[in-house]
């Protein structure tokens, strides 16, 4: 499985017709953890989808008017609480984050009627992410949760799970906790560290990632 991630988009349509020309098709899967660029989205997801490959997507902060019915065409999946199947791996997550919420569902639900805190809708959706896994065949040994930013102690709440991608702090990391491996993708529109994105390959139960700097 070879995964191109991206994240941090803001709307840099420029960025991504650079990344199309420095990267062919060879990939399972375009992963973006995020902050994709609102007007600019059906473009940069219409750039990301000439990769034939499926385009796996998640909402982040600069995401926040866009709708979660939004249509990007056939190869393009929004995991919002929703598995999807790719290679052999699942891929779920969870658009949005605390503070910049958007039009996540839950958020609107609790943080609309004024019940609940900006953490308690984040505790809500990682347990409505955790029930869709649980209700589709994924293995957590082969799952993939994205989400715009870190999700803090997800390997508590998804013991066993096998990758977790996001975005949102500007810079690639790559770690191991204790079953699960944590990517930091880059941002693909960084002036200050350079725009940046990341290429993620997994043979059986071995990971390896790097990142690439845009020239």
């Amino acid at each position: 499985m070879r995964l191109l991630g991206v994240s941090d988009i803001h709307g840099n349509v420029e960025a991504v017709r650079k990344l199309r020309e420095h990267e062919g098709n060879t990939f399972d899967a375009v992963v973006v953890a995020g902050d994709i660029g609102g007007e600019a989205a059906a473009e940069i997801m219409g750039l990301l989808a000439s990769f034939a490959c499926p385009v796996l997507y998640v909402y982040g902060n600069w995401d926040r008017r866009l709708p979660y019915d939004a249509d990007f065409g056939p190869s393009c999946h929004h995991l919002h609480l929703r598995p999807v199947e790719c290679g052999g791996w699942t891929f779920a997550g969870i658009s949005g984050i605390p503070r910049s919420w958007g039009l996540n569902p839950i958020a609107a639900e609790l943080l609309g009627a004024g019940r609940e805190t900006e953490r308690e809708v984040l505790l809500q959706n990682k347990l409505a992410l955790a029930a869709a896994i649980g209700k589709s065949t994924a293995d957590l040994r082969r799952t993939v949760v994205v989400a715009h930013d870190r999700l803090f102690g997800i390997d508590r709440d998804f013991p066993g799970l096998a990758l977790h991608l996001f975005g949102h702090r500007h810079g690639f990391k790559f770690t191991t906790r204790k079953d699960t491996t944590f990517v930091n993708v880059s941002a693909l529109d960084d002036p200050a560290k350079g725009d940046r994105y990341t290429i993620i390959q997994i043979e059986g139960d071995r990971m390896a990632a790097k990142s690439l700097k845009l020239i």
